[in-house]
């Protein structure tokens, strides 16, 4: 129904159609997952004061079988607003938090594509900037702002949760 879910502090990002068990050929799940990636182009460019022309992100993966999909999804979604992506394959979270302090790769921002410690079908994305992982307002931001790129996925449409607390970030 169009709805995200957050998990943990760190705000792993995923579109509650994730839940696929393993059928990623469900159209709303890449709507979703496009949509989240133009919104942190728009709010990266915002944040950083460039230009979404001028961005240069990294986006890496773990193991799982829908990385490849959410991958694809999640570039496109971001190229539409002409930032420069870069596929970095598999990865770890902290390599994709250091391609945007290291000078040698001097990302301006990196999405890592993981589940953490969720099982398998509730892969989602951790967004990093230089200064850290997002936190709640950014993440609400980006949603609200992916909630504008899709006739289904409206602001009303969008609820987070925390899953490890419970709590509600957005009605």
């Amino acid at each position: 129904d169009g709805r995200f879910i957050i998990n943990g502090k760190g705000g792993l990002i995923s579109p509650k159609k994730v839940r696929t068990d393993g059928d990623w050929s469900n159209a709303a799940f890449f709507l979703a997952a496009g949509a989240i990636g133009g919104a942190f182009a728009y709010w990266l460019g915002f944040k950083a004061g460039k230009n979404p022309y001028d961005l240069r992100i990294a986006v890496g993966h773990d193991s799982r079988l829908s990385a490849g999909p959410l991958t694809e999804a999640l570039l496109k979604g971001m190229t539409m607003f002409g930032a420069e992506c870069y596929d970095a394959g598999l990865a770890s979270t902290p390599a994709m938090f250091m391609s945007t302090v290291l000078p040698q790769l001097d990302f301006d921002g990196a999405v890592m594509i993981t589940a953490s410690h969720l099982p398998w079908n509730r892969n989602g994305f951790k967004f990093f900037t230089k200064e850290g992982g997002l936190g709640k307002p950014d993440i609400k931001a980006i949603l609200e702002k992916a909630s504008s790129y899709a006739d289904d996925l409206t602001p009303d449409s969008v609820r987070v949760f925390f899953v490890d607390d419970g709590s509600e970030l957005m009605d």
